[in-house]
């Protein structure tokens, strides 16, 4: 097997823990738990992806745009984090509907209260799968770089992609839409994990140099907070399920915090 092949497969084994994660998900049966089962999972996806941004790939941002132009850098990457916000601030000025709530309580309402829940959840795999981009030129950069470290890094990975498949799929899921529709979901938000691997095969200078590195990482990082706060917080909220709203988020964060540590140990 070539050096190659095997940082894919591993790359595609890491990114299949996203669908694993979603099944997990997917075990119980919708009922009289489901209002508080989805403020737990618009919460859990508002927590995870707070973590990853602000935890994560700020700083990676940071360390790389430092590297180049010293504290200088620090600035360049609050712009590229500023410009991701401003970025899906315009899309949701021009594709508008995407928010039904109504001071943090739940517009009761049939289809559009339905349409409104899948698109906050769909945002959040939207943004988590642009994070899974550098994650997996990460993984297939290590893995052609050094194959025994490779195994490691491919298991961190996937238990990092465990919550995120559970983040996914249970807003979708309990909105309506089926085990299946959620399962795909999560299977594409993992197959995104490869096409970074391919990405760093084929694009390797510019996906190594720090200045694109750290503005995608800060850009990246800005579209998930707002995507935390404008859509998956409030969405949580709405359901008047407090304590199941914050408890997902305070889980979201541990998940990914338990699972970065691991990543970097």
């Amino acid at each position: 097997m070539s050096l190659d092949l095997y940082a894919l497969l591993l790359t595609l084994g890491a990114g299949m823990a996203t669908p694993i994660g979603g099944a997990l998900a997917l075990i119980g049966r919708r009922g009289a738990h489901e209002e508080r089962l989805l403020a737990l999972g618009m919460g859990l996806a508002g927590g995870v992806l707070l973590y990853l941004a602000l935890q994560g790939l700020l700083p990676e941002s940071c360390e790389e745009l430092v590297s180049l132009y010293g504290e200088r850098g620090h600035i360049l990457a609050l712009g590229g984090f500023a410009g991701g916000m401003v970025v899906m601030a315009l899309l949701d000025r021009l594709l508008p509907g995407s928010s039904h709530h109504d001071n943090g309580m739940r517009v009761k309402g049939d289809v559009e209260e339905k349409h409104s829940l899948l698109i906050s959840a769909l945002a959040a795999a939207v943004a988590i799968s642009i994070h899974n981009i550098p994650e997996g030129m990460m993984l297939y950069l290590t893995a052609t770089e050094s194959p025994v470290e490779g195994i490691p890094v491919m298991l961190a990975v996937g238990m990092h992609n465990i919550p995120i498949g559970l983040s996914i799929a249970i807003p979708i899921y309990y909105a309506g839409y089926g085990r299946m529709r959620a399962l795909l979901v999560c299977l594409l938000s993992g197959v995104i994990e490869l096409i970074g691997a391919v990405l760093g095969a084929f694009l390797t200078a510019p996906m190594e140099s720090p200045l694109f590195l750290g503005l995608m990482l800060a850009l990246i990082a800005g579209i998930m907070v707002y995507v935390s706060f404008d859509e998956l917080i409030p969405a949580s909220y709405s359901y008047g399920r407090r304590h199941a709203s914050l408890f997902g988020i305070l889980l979201g964060l541990l998940f990914m915090g338990l699972t970065m540590a691991l990543m970097h140990h």
